[in-house]
């Protein structure tokens, strides 16, 4: 189904972002995480850029740097933040998780 994709997924080395690219994989494709972990090593990755998603001209520095790829799911979002109440309103905010699929113009 995937075989020969390239796709990103962003949040790579959370919980949700290790199953995404473990299912790419699965399906044949080619799984490249982005995260702001250090040290975060896969065999499920083929390519891992560790950059802060919040701060957009590094993020556009990392995926501009990428050899091309054919789609980016989007599972950022800090579920390892706890459970306290500044926590609960950042993920109520908005800024927690939310997956995409976005197909890179000029790929098939």
């Amino acid at each position: 189904m995937l075989d020969g994709k390239r796709v990103v997924v962003t949040g790579a080395a959370g919980a949700l972002g290790q199953a995404v690219a473990q299912i790419i994989k699965a399906h044949g494709g080619e799984a490249i995480g982005l995260d702001i972990a250090r040290d975060y090593s896969s065999d499920t990755l083929s390519v891992y850029c560790r950059v802060d998603l919040t701060d957009r001209s590094a993020t556009i520095d990392c995926i501009n740097a990428l050899d091309p790829f054919h789609a980016l799911i989007n599972t950022a979002g800090g579920f390892a933040i706890g459970t306290d109440a500044a926590a609960r309103r950042m993920m109520s905010s908005g800024t927690g998780c939310s997956v995409l699929m976005w197909t890179r113009p000029g790929t098939q």
